[in-house]
């Protein structure tokens, strides 16, 4: 089984994906992590990948019965995606459903052609509404807000969803051959960071027996975390899914003082769970180009010269790419959009 070819970012031309660099392909396999600060664009690259994935097609084979002799037929059908909103993402069912269908109707009219006709133009509108009808249709999403609903979905939903996905690949369902391409988690230090995470004096959890030391409770935490990882792992070898998590970032102290560098959230013990690590940032920067001419005829800068965010993407960890590898984005109507 094929996964579909995924890129973190998309090509502002209507070239689908053909001139962005490799570092930017989603990782086939193991888990692929995308961390920043609040508002540099995580949520919006979860959710760019989900639309991204049912929009692409797979070849399947399917068993058909005729006249008693049994043949195969390829048919074209769309990946799936499961989006899972957890607690802390700072987004509602409302806005991220609202988001999803911005990005979907984006995407088609990008790809429709430019006939003014009035036939055309309504021909166009209907494509439109069914193929953007289609593409949200196969990204399923899920709110967890606690780490027992968490628990009970990683381990029991999930795996016999992708089950019987699996089942229907095999033809034991032959009404529906779509599948899964991609899981998106949004984002899980929401659900295990706490208090005690940025106060010092009140480092302790919650057990099943009460208030329990910092030490205990950061050891299970870590424990949990490297099961959460293995099944992860598991689930995307076993099903040939690309699992993407999204990560809060932490400053680093030095001295009891803020060094102003971030680094993702939930410490060493998680850090050796990922495979691969992204980070994305977002920085002020004057307008250089925003000038006025002068009676003389010479660029004299304005006083009012504007402000523009600047969002880069960056390889944090990886065994394949060097640490050196970063590029510029802007997040438009139809998701985050590769700049020069």
């Amino acid at each position: 089984m094929l996964q579909p070819r995924l890129f973190l970012l998309q090509e502002s031309s209507k070239n689908n994906s053909h001139n962005l660099p490799d570092w930017l392909e989603l990782p086939p396999l193991g888990i692929t992590e995308i961390s920043g600060e609040a508002g540099t664009g995580k949520t919006q690259l979860g959710l760019s990948l989900c639309v991204s994935c049912t929009s692409l097609r797979y070849s399947a084979k399917q068993q058909t019965a005729t006249h008693s002799k049994k043949r195969q037929l390829e048919e074209q059908n769309y990946y799936k995606a499961i989006y899972i909103s957890m607690r802390g993402n700072g987004a509602t069912t409302s806005q991220i459903a609202y988001r999803l269908q911005q990005m979907a109707q984006q995407r088609v009219a990008s790809r429709m052609s430019t006939d003014e006709s009035p036939t055309a133009k309504i021909k166009q509108r209907k494509y439109a509404q069914q193929e953007s009808k289609r593409i949200l249709q196969r990204i399923w999403t899920r709110s967890i807000s606690n780490i027992e609903m968490f628990h009970d979905f990683l381990f029991h939903e999930l795996p016999q969803l992708l089950v019987q996905q699996e089942e229907k690949e095999e033809g034991k369902y032959v009404d529906d051959n779509d599948r899964f391409g991609v899981l998106v988690f949004d984002s899980i230090a929401g659900l295990y960071r706490t208090n005690g995470d940025d106060n010092d004096d009140e480092k302790v959890g919650r057990g099943k027996k009460g208030r329990i030391s910092a030490g205990e409770y950061y050891t299970r935490r870590s424990q949990d975390l490297f099961s959460i990882a293995a099944k992860l792992k598991y689930i995307s070898d076993r099903f040939n899914v690309g699992v993407v998590v999204l990560n809060q970032v932490t400053t680093v102290l030095t001295n009891n003082s803020a060094t102003g560098r971030v680094i993702p959230a939930l410490g060493l013990a998680w850090s050796n769970c990922v495979n691969n690590r992204f980070m994305l940032s977002r920085g002020e920067e004057e307008d250089l180009m925003h000038r006025i001419l002068s009676s003389d005829g010479r660029g004299v800068t304005n006083n009012n010269s504007r402000i523009r965010f600047t969002r880069k993407i960056r390889v944090y960890c990886s065994s394949r790419f060097s640490t050196t590898m970063e590029a510029r984005f802007k997040i438009d109507r139809c998701g985050l959009v590769l700049t020069s």
